[in-house]
């Protein structure tokens, strides 16, 4: 879904890289409303 490398993930949460716009709106849209992450599982 947003389409990043495998260790995209380990990049952000070791502050190497920050991550783009779309990804920290939908970062932000899930941290408001997780039961929304339950819907794409």
């Amino acid at each position: 879904m947003l389409q990043v490398g495998a260790t995209a993930f380990d990049k952000y949460e070791w502050g190497l890289v920050q991550p783009g716009g779309p990804t920290v709106q939908l970062i932000q849209v899930f941290d408001r409303h997780s039961e929304l992450a339950d819907e794409l599982r």
